[in-house]
């Protein structure tokens, strides 16, 4: 289904798209189509990201950019405020033991929702829909969430606007749990072995948020329509959006994306590479932000055992992913691959990010493993892969070369510069590497395949990165053998881990909970299933020539967007007496969107001049 365009056709229109398509690198408008879109007048805000969703269903998506789509799409019970703690959203107020909303034992949670709130349909959402979203994966133990749901015994509806959480045990991180609440007249009637497969949600996206999707193609962009119902327009701490329409321009070319970022056809950007960076810092019309709050980049090893399995073997051994650890440069990394913009990381909890306490486990020196090739290599003989032939590659214990596959990511030149240094650094200590640049999409294919009901992974060693939950236990329960073939992308188990992860889950006694998650990351540090190579900052940049209101995140020069909290989404908007960068005036209230005007295609019709949406670049990735 594509977005509908409005246009005025005039004479000579076909000669005029085509030279403007040519001059500005945009494409043509689409075909119309029925589904609702804001109207010619509207107010759009255009971001580009070197990202795309790989799919809009809240059980299958699992790129931050499908999140950054979810959260505005999808409300849940508890939202995130500034500094990333709980507050109320589509709850009334949040439960506690002093406002009878938390029993003593705390295994009983009752909620109570808003009431009034409606889908974007117009349909009531009540209790129900509540208990439908819990119990839908619960009952049907949907992987994608059962750590989020984990202890949670049953959901019930009290009545319209009561919802009861019984639980087995105590739950430390309820109130960071996220399970998007669904609509249970739509959702009810999706076959359950799809729900985490292969359905795809259908434009327009029904939701209850401030914004509705109204289009969506993976390699294109995604447009989200302003919900004029909102349930937050007039409550404190949320509030009525500034703008009409959001539009995501995706980009596989994060160069193409900064300038059109300085020449205003998007009005922010996310994934602005470091070579680019200092040059925008300069530019009176935008501000620039670079930051790093729960995000870290690494190269995964395919531990996975299983008889369909497609890694090499040599990874399913500790000891091998151990030696490889000190063949890594991390300060090159930061210096050559970041500009200095990142700090060398050895475990999934950055440091002061998850806080009060801090969770971050930081390697002492005992255990630290620096670059150290000849540490590497002494540790490759001793586990029993030889050079025995001398011809520079080592075997494996059934005397085999051992050749590895390395995937960069094509829509990411920070992995393609990691994948050439760690592709060196590899062969240096004796062995064979294929590196490769493939796309995003191909990368998850291979990681995430499956053969009938049996997890399938074939690839050896994927550069990629992550944003973690806001809990520190929500992201390391990702790696339990629950997760296997889900979240757990290496396909590693261990079972200290296991039933660490079981304990934090429980404990509500903060510092003991951090002791706990400590030593989940020694223990994951230990066997090196995914080699964390840095914490680095990701770059984004928004024009405050034309819009005011950008929030950010975790305090002054945090993130003004994606990263999973909506709030800079409702504040911002045009400045007033300033062009929305869409073609109209924002001080008389009414804005318009000009397609790619330009002196050649002036020259070509006269005195031609019409308005129509158009879009940006093209492709899905993701850039550091």
């Amino acid at each position: 289904m594509t977005v509908r365009r409005d246009y005025a056709i005039v004479a000579l229109v076909a000669v005029a798209l085509c030279a403007a398509a040519i001059l500005t690198g945009s494409p043509a408008p689409l075909a119309a189509s029925s589904s609702p879109s804001a109207a010619p007048d509207a107010v759009t805000l255009r971001i580009g990201w070197t990202a795309d969703p790989d799919n809009l269903s809240p059980f299958i998506g699992v790129e931050t950019a499908a999140s950054e789509v979810l959260y505005l799409t999808y409300d849940r019970l508890f939202g995130f405020g500034l500094e990333g703690k709980p507050i109320p959203q589509l709850v009334a107020e949040l439960p506690t033991q002093e406002n009878g909303g938390i029993s003593a034992d705390g295994l009983t949670w009752t909620v109570h929702i808003r009431p009034g709130v409606t889908w974007q349909d117009g349909a009531p959402l009540t209790a129900a829909d509540v208990a439908f979203s819990y119990n839908v994966i619960i009952q049907n133990k949907l992987t994608s969430y059962l750590q989020a749901v984990k202890d949670i015994k049953e959901v019930e509806a009290v009545d319209d606007t009561t919802v009861r959480f019984t639980m087995s045990a105590p739950k430390a991180d309820m109130l960071y749990v996220i399970v998007y609440i669904i609509p249970e007249h739509i959702w009810g009637k999706v076959k359950v072995p799809t729900l985490e497969r292969s359905y795809a949600n259908k434009t327009p996206i029904v939701g209850s948020g401030p914004f509705q999707v109204t289009y969506y193609k993976r390699g294109d962009y995604t447009e989200l329509v302003r919900n004029p119902d909102y349930w937050g327009n007039d409550v404190e701490g949320w509030g009525r959006p500034k703008v009409d329409r959001i539009i995501f321009q995706a980009y596989t070319n994060p160069d193409t994306m900064t300038q059109d970022l300085r020449t205003g056809a998007v009005d922010a950007a996310q994934g602005v590479p470091s070579a680019q960076f200092p040059g925008l810092q300069g530019d009176p019309t935008l501000e620039t932000i670079d930051y790093n709050y729960f995000n870290w980049d690494y190269v995964d090893f395919n531990c996975y055992d299983g008889p369909e399995s497609g890694g090499n073997p040599v990874l399913r051994d500790p000891a091998f992913r151990v030696a490889l650890d000190y063949a890594i440069d991390r300060e090159r990394i930061v210096q050559l691959v970041y500009n200095g913009r990142a700090k060398p990381g050895y475990t999934m909890i950055n440091a002061d990010t998850w806080r009060d306490p801090d969770f971050h486990w930081e390697p002492p020196a005992a255990v630290m493993r620096p670059f150290d090739p000849a540490e590497a290599e002494g540790l490759l003989d001793a586990a029993g892969y030889r050079d025995t032939d001398g011809d520079g590659i080592r075997e494996d214990k059934k005397g085999k070369p051992i050749t590895l596959r390395l995937w960069a990511l094509a829509e990411s030149t920070s992995t393609q510069a990691e994948g050439k240094l760690l592709a060196g650094w590899f062969e240096d200590v004796g062995l064979k590497i294929r590196f490769e640049v493939v796309d995003n999409g191909v990368a998850s294919d291979a990681m995430y395949a499956w053969k009938g009901d049996s997890p399938a992974p074939d690839y050896d060693m994927i550069l990629w990165f992550w944003d973690g939950y806001y809990d520190p236990g929500s992201t390391l329960q990702c790696f339990t053998t629950s997760q296997v073939g889900w979240w757990n992308e290496v396909y590693w188990s261990n079972a200290e881990y296991d039933e660490l992860c079981e304990q934090q889950g429980q404990e509500l006694d903060a510092q003991k909970r951090a002791e706990q998650i400590w030593r989940m990351q020694e223990v994951m540090y230990a066997e090196n299933p995914q080699n964390v190579l840095t914490y680095f900052d990701y770059l984004q940049a928004v024009n405050t020539e034309r819009w005011e209101g950008w929030t950010p995140y975790y305090g002054e020069g945090g993130p003004v967007f994606y990263n999973g909290m909506i709030q800079s989404y409702l504040n911002v908007g045009p400045r007033a007496g300033q062009d929305d960068g869409a073609g109209g005036e924002a001080a008389g209230g009414k804005t318009g969107t000009i397609a790619g005007v330009s002196i050649a295609v002036l020259l070509v019709t006269g005195v031609l001049v019409w308005w129509v949406v158009r879009r940006r670049g093209a492709g899905r990735a993701e850039e550091a």
